[in-house]
């Protein structure tokens, strides 16, 4: 049901359930409490539920205020997390995975080559660093890479990332 200004929600524990007003007063607590079941949340047949009209929830005007906020993007914030901690390994992998994402491969290729300088135990990184330099057709550093890449691994004991590593580099030559 689409909720409209004559519809009153029911609202406990952030889940919104709408139920049109005449629905609702002929509603009993036990099918209030199924269609809480239903909906996969508990329900305290003591507690009052918080039911009110549309719009009329102190919550609501604070999150249209919040919605009207631009939001960051996902790479925003993960430079963010770079710039606090320039050497914190899961931020630049994961500023790096996004900047692929999003097709900007000069700026992914400078964020690993940053994570292999500062990390190079850092294993994923050496593998999507082979996978980005194969995909733009730098094969010989991609095959530098991923053979630096398993040396890594093979220390590390990660058999699953060196044997990831080793199907790669001979799909590359």
């Amino acid at each position: 049901m689409r909720p409209t200004a004559n519809t009153v929600i029911f609202r406990r524990l952030n889940i919104v359930v709408a139920i049109s007003p005449q629905v609702f007063n002929g509603l009993y607590s036990y099918t209030i409490e199924r269609l809480m079941r239903r909906a996969k949340i508990s329900w305290n047949k003591r507690a009052t539920p918080d039911v009110y009209a549309l719009g009329e929830h102190k919550s609501d005007r604070y999150n249209a205020k919040r919605m009207a906020q631009p939001q960051k993007t996902r790479r925003e914030i993960l430079e963010e997390f770079v710039a606090q901690k320039p050497t914190d390994a899961f931020a630049r992998y994961g500023l790096a995975l996004e900047c692929v994402k999003l097709g900007d491969s000069s700026a992914a290729a400078s964020h690993f080559d940053k994570l292999l300088e500062t990390n190079p135990d850092y294993i994923a990184g050496y593998y999507q660093f082979g996978q980005l330099l194969g995909r733009l057709g730098q094969l010989d550093e991609a095959r530098k890479l991923l053979s630096d890449g398993i040396v890594v691994a093979q220390k590390a004991g990660d058999v699953h990332a060196r044997d990831e590593m080793q199907a790669a580099l001979t799909l590359l030559r």
